[in-house]
């Protein structure tokens, strides 16, 4: 009877081992039937896979142009002698190390631009084609990290950094804001905080939003491009050291071109000073800042809208939420108590009224729903609302400061150390306008971009994880491929637009640029890549 049912037993795990065999063979055939498409789910749609290599660093062909802009200066920075920093004044001759100071500089800028800003990250460019192509020679972290130190202790470098910025901003177009018919240059000037708790760097200390780290000042023209950043240490104050820095981001757009008379700087509530006034006004620029109310009483919402009122002001619908009216005047006999009366600064106010609560019934008392704002401005203009809209627009680049700590990956600092990481910070300006530019390049192209569905804004962030470039770089010497779809050719409805990236024969820009062919490494060229792609 045992020997029966041990018969059975066997028999039964015999089917039960072929049954899992059998599984397991088409489990196998199911994967090689899919690898055999060759397709990949990309983000809008099925992209067939091709013989070419696609590779995320493509994108630092074009920095390296960038850089090559700059040759003049970062030959400069070769020159000088890092052990000495009290000296500014360069050797003579270049520097006989084995890494030139420059091929530092351009592997930090590569860093920055792909998003990565931990010494240790420079191990993963290491074996690019492009990044050897740029660089020249590999890049240890520890060379990176005692070369960083140097510069960042040399007073040259920082200006070193600044040229290069300049040569950037040349090349990029600068926006401009529009005043009754006149045209100005904003700068928007605003502390941003960088959150690096939990260490033991230099200057960290509690910011005003509660976290521990750094509060850096930024310098924007037109919500757009980084004119200047200064690395400040998390406990200081906004108006203090507002006025040089203003003075220096002047410099720099003068530098650009841009004339004293067309500049104008809009700041936040933590500006307001006679200090910065005065600045501003010695370089006969105009200016806008939030005024502090320093729990004044007369302006409080509802002080300041019996004034409105009595001043006979012309409520303006809000437009966007339904019951709410804005009061909006100017007082130019209201002035700083701490100013002369020589310049000229005067108040323009804004009493916000919700006529309506939430469920869109009418309220009770206007003046529990009233909120009130002010600025001081120096821009003379007939309506009084052109001044809030205008710093509205400062609003914008609260984008930038989440473009440079989110896709750049830009907040916590890499060192230990004030100097080094201040820096730092200056390389990742110069970085988030390359990346700006290269952005403005492609727009103004005209060229479709991939990674859009149609009708979407192709105005993405500075650094770009939201959509994906090709750029086509041609064989060299290749036999020609089969020939590609027509471009013209009609898309079936409902189907997704080809993402294969082609080449035309008769462009020869890509050909002749350096930075788009690999190093010699004594491999064969058929292995290199044709069709690259990168974010922007």
């Amino acid at each position: 009877m045992s020997s029966k049912h041990d018969k059975k037993q066997a028999k039964t795990k015999i089917e039960k081992n072929a049954r899992k065999k059998e599984k397991k063979e088409k489990r196998r055939e199911k994967e090689e039937k899919k690898k055999s498409k060759r397709k990949f789910n990309f983000r809008y749609g099925i992209v067939a896979q091709s013989s070419v290599k696609i590779t995320r660093f493509a994108g630092l062909a074009e920095v390296g142009k960038m850089l090559d802009l700059a040759k003049t200066h970062l030959d400069h920075l070769d020159r000088l002698d890092l052990d000495n920093p009290d000296s500014n004044a360069p050797a003579g001759e270049h520097s006989s190390l084995w890494i030139p100071h420059s091929a530092v500089f351009k592997a930090v800028f590569c860093m920055l631009c792909t998003g990565k800003t931990s010494y240790a990250d420079i191990v993963s460019l290491n074996g690019d084609p492009l990044f050897l192509e740029i660089v020249c020679q590999p890049i240890s972290e520890e060379t990176l990290r005692q070369r960083l130190d140097k510069m960042g202790r040399h007073p040259g470098v920082g200006k070193i950094v600044g040229d290069i910025n300049l040569e950037v901003l040349k090349r990029c177009r600068l926006k401009t804001a529009d005043c009754e018919g006149r045209q100005f240059f904003q700068l928007d000037i605003d502390p941003t905080p960088m959150d690096n708790a939990k260490t033991h760097r230099e200057g960290v200390g509690p910011v005003y939003d509660g976290t521990v780290g750094y509060c850096p000042s930024m310098v924007f023209s037109g919500g757009e491009l980084a004119v200047l950043f200064e690395q400040r240490p998390g406990p200081r104050h906004s108006i203090n050291g507002a006025p040089e820095l203003i003075d220096r981001a002047m410099d720099m757009t003068g530098r650009r071109g841009v004339e004293p008379e067309a500049v104008l700087a809009v700041l936040d509530s933590g500006h307001d000073g006679a200090a910065v006034f005065r600045t501003c006004d010695a370089r006969k620029s105009k200016f806008i800042v939030k005024c502090n109310h320093r729990r004044e009483a007369r302006l409080k919402a509802g002080p300041m809208l019996k004034l409105a009122r009595r001043l006979k002001v012309e409520p303006r619908p809000d437009g966007k939420v339904p019951g709410r009216l804005h009061y909006c005047f100017l007082r130019k006999d209201d002035h700083p108590s701490q100013l002369e009366d020589g310049i000229p600064c005067w108040r323009v106010a804004d009493v916000v009224v919700d006529t309506l609560d939430s469920d869109g019934r009418p309220v009770g008392n206007e003046l529990e729903h009233a909120k009130s704002w002010s600025w001081w401005t120096s821009l003379e203009t007939e309506d009084p609302w052109t001044i809030v809209e205008l710093y509205r627009q400062h609003a914008s680049m609260e984008q930038c400061h989440g473009e440079l700590k989110s896709d750049m990956h830009f907040e916590r600092m890499p060192s230990g150390k004030f100097s080094t990481n201040a820096l730092f910070l200056q390389m990742a300006a110069v970085s988030f306008n390359i990346l700006r530019w290269m952005g403005f390049k492609l727009l103004e192209s005209g060229a479709p971009l991939p990674g859009f569905r149609e009708g979407a804004s192709p105005e993405g962030s500075a650094s770009g994880r939201s959509s994906t470039i090709f750029a086509s770089c041609p064989p060299r010497s290749r036999p020609p491929a089969a020939e590609p779809a027509s471009p013209s050719t009609p898309a079936t409805p409902g189907s997704m637009p080809s993402r294969r990236c082609t080449h035309d024969a008769s462009d020869t820009r890509a050909a002749s640029s350096p930075h788009l062919r690999p190093p010699s490494s004594g491999k064969d060229w058929r292995t290199a890549p044709q069709c690259l792609a990168f974010p922007l």
